[in-house]
């Protein structure tokens, strides 16, 4: 517990370092926006942000490059990459040591999450309108055909339920993070 500290204490440091030369305006409107998103996702699960035209691509994405692993680990592909993407530009903008960044990769994960949390928790309704890239009528709905298969259909809700918790637990740090490093560049500018 106590190297936890340590590193979280040692991040922020580093984050505010960093963020003290850094200039706000047009990072505070991606802030601006991410909260716009968050007050959506709690108050409709029906909505959809920018991101999910990218999510969806990227969805699509992982089955076709999970294929040869069988049907269910194709299925499943899609939901990994989709929570893979953003998780993988945090450690992409950790390593460039963007530290606002990363939190617009939590921001991202987030709306990911939201996504998730909504085609999960319409696994056993199956109400959602279902896209292919390759068309045709037999369009699979993952999280029936996954939840189903390991006997778990009737959890449905709970697998939605956690994902929704990930997702607000992954935009509230998004916007604490980057709400820290605002502050920091809006105080260095006040006082130069």
């Amino acid at each position: 517990m106590e190297r936890a500290v340590e590193i979280l204490k040692s991040f922020m440091s580093e984050g505010g370092e960093w963020a003290e030369g850094k200039m706000p305006y047009l990072r505070a409107p991606v802030w601006l926006f991410f909260l716009y998103v968050f007050i959506r996702h709690v108050s409709s699960s029906h909505y959809s942000s920018l991101f999910s035209g990218i999510t969806l691509g990227i969805h699509e994405l992982g089955h076709v490059i999970l294929t040869p692993f069988g049907t269910f680990m194709m299925i499943m592909g899609g939901t990994i990459f989709q929570i893979a993407a953003p998780v993988a530009s945090f450690f992409v903008f950790l390593r460039q040591n963007d530290y606002f960044a990363v939190s617009v990769s939590f921001g991202w994960l987030s709306t990911s999450l939201f996504e998730a949390a909504r085609y999960s928790g319409d696994a056993e309704r199956m109400l959602l309108p279902l896209v292919s890239p390759f068309g045709g009528e037999d369009i699979i709905h993952d999280w029936n055909y996954m939840l189903s298969k390991l006997g778990m259909l009737g959890l449905a809700p709970a697998v939605s339920g956690f994902f929704w918790l990930l997702a607000v637990a992954s935009m509230l740090l998004a916007l604490f993070w980057g709400g820290y490093l605002l502050l920091i560049m809006f105080r260095a500018i006040r006082t130069s």
